[in-house]
């Protein structure tokens, strides 16, 4: 396996170390879109964050997110807010 897919499962010392107990730091908003469709990201509940917008996604793939109007509509209105 990756050294990078090894770093991003929860709860890694990469992930602890880039977050340092908190998932959202500073004044920053963060959003995450999520689904259990998602075969990349497991598990795929894994992708909500503390402190973020979390948004579940009835039923999208990893890539599918980049074709989905309604998930980009939702991204951006988010920024735009």
């Amino acid at each position: 396996m990756f050294v990078t897919c090894q770093q991003m499962y929860p709860g890694s010392p990469f992930i602890a170390q880039i977050s340092a107990g908190d998932e959202t730091p500073g004044a920053t908003r963060y959003a995450t879109w999520y689904s259990p469709c998602d075969g990349v990201i497991l598990p795929y509940t894994s992708t909500r964050l503390t402190g973020a917008t979390n948004n579940l996604v009835a039923c999208q793939t990893h890539l599918g997110y980049l074709t989905d109007t309604t998930v980009l509509t939702q991204i951006a209105n988010f920024i735009r807010s």
